[in-house]
């Protein structure tokens, strides 16, 4: 069975790989599925009602998604936040969802819809919130302990549960690196490996999808873990090894890489959550999981690291 017939999705296909060092990127490609879903630009953060409360509204005609674990950085002195899970938001409301984080320990203050970073937040914390206990408690300092841990070690990063201290230092740094990625033609998602090792799918409604939200997600999720990783000498380098013959090679290389990524383990729906004929799935297996969004029985989103 393939990765995707787990997940759920049909008519998809992957692409031609693209690699900077020890990461490496498989696309995802197919038609759009996003009938019923809004536009990616239609779908916004407004402000924080409370510590640990994220308000989005959806102005589009369709169901609004928000991808996992989507986390803001603010210029202005408040209290930065992430997403504990997908979120959809009905056609044409706002909503505030109640199980978010924070993700700086000692800082006041409300976010607003201005002066605003977004990215996912980083694989390891990603993690972290596969934890039943902590992705759907309603506890704004849930991640703190998570976030000291991941700050850990890094050279020149004050330790404290305060995730800026990673990104600010580094933003040319994960900039750089992600800007060595692009997106091709239909693309809707991707595999993501470390050092031929799977350690993440995303597969957008759409390709429109895609664009908006690649960089968030090779930034802020595997970037940064993978920057993490070389800063703390926990990832052996690498580069590809290119032959005479690179199509040869190139095909080989994808051939092994869906090979590892269809090795995945099936996925246990842990919980479902119906809004709007779509169903919001959290699925597990072990400490692989993430969420899949389901419309009659098809998927037409998911985040699995």
């Amino acid at each position: 069975m393939t990765i995707f017939e787990k997940l759920g999705f049909n008519d998809l296909e992957f692409g031609e790989v693209q690699s900077v060092d020890e990461m490496t990127v498989l696309p995802i490609v197919g038609e759009d599925r996003n009938e019923g879903i809004s536009n990616p630009e239609e779908v916004t953060f407004q402000e924080t009602s409370n510590y640990g409360s994220m308000v989005f509204q959806n102005t589009g005609d369709g169901i609004g998604i928000i991808p996992s674990n989507t986390m803001i950085i603010s210029e202005k002195a408040a209290q930065d936040h992430a997403m504990s899970d997908v979120g959809l938001v009905p056609t044409k409301e706002k909503i505030s969802f109640n199980n978010a984080v924070c993700i700086q320990s000692s800082q006041g203050g409300q976010l607003s819809n201005k002066k605003n970073q977004y990215d996912i937040l980083p694989l390891e914390l990603r993690k972290a919130l596969l934890n039943t206990d902590l992705r759907y408690q309603e506890e704004y300092s849930k991640l703190w302990d998570s976030i000291e841990k991941f700050l850990a070690d890094i050279p020149e990063v004050r330790q404290s549960a305060h995730l800026e201290y990673f990104f600010r230092p580094y933003e040319k740094e994960l900039n750089d690196f992600v800007g060595e990625f692009e997106p091709i033609e239909n693309q809707l998602g991707a595999a993501i490996f470390f050092n031929m090792q799977p350690v993440g799918i995303e597969i957008m409604p759409s390709n429109k999808h895609w664009e908006y939200y690649w960089r968030w997600i090779l930034r802020g999720c595997y970037g940064a873990q993978l920057l993490k990783l070389r800063l703390t000498n926990k990832i052996s380098p690498q580069k590809l090894d290119f032959k005479d013959d690179i199509e040869s090679f190139i095909n080989d290389f994808t051939s092994s890489l869906i090979k590892q990524v269809n090795k995945l383990p099936e996925l246990s729906l842990i919980g479902q959550l119906d809004i709007g004929g779509f169903q919001k799935r959290f699925v597990l297996s072990g400490n692989t999981g993430g969420d899949i969004v389901v419309r009659n029985n098809q998927a037409v989103y998911a985040s699995i690291v």
